[in-house]
């Protein structure tokens, strides 16, 4: 079966790999993803850069105004609801302190 336009239209839509930028308060996270990997890599390997696993209730990770909470998620879930291409750029931001 030869694959239609829309199909490779929708592949080339949806890449299997993602780099994905985070930018941190420290240095910035620049990486390739593939699309089955979960947020938490992502997250994981961003915070290493600003602290370490013992800080992780402190940030969390932004997409524009969108805060993803939902470390679980694949990446290609993700790059479906937000429509990714192949280049990603992230934030991880400090969680705001209730007093």
């Amino acid at each position: 079966m030869i694959p239609d336009e829309d199909d490779s239209e929708q592949a080339e839509h949806h890449p299997k790999e993602y780099r994905i930028t985070v930018i941190t308060t420290a240095d910035d996270l620049d990486e390739k993803f593939p699309h089955h990997d979960r947020l938490r890599i992502v997250f994981d390997r961003a915070l290493a850069l600003v602290g370490g696993p013992g800080e992780a209730d402190q940030f969390e990770l932004h997409y524009g105004e969108h805060a993803l909470n939902d470390l679980e998620r694949t990446l290609g879930e993700l790059g479906r609801e937000y429509d990714w291409r192949h280049h990603v750029e992230l934030e991880l931001v400090p969680k705001p302190v209730v007093v």
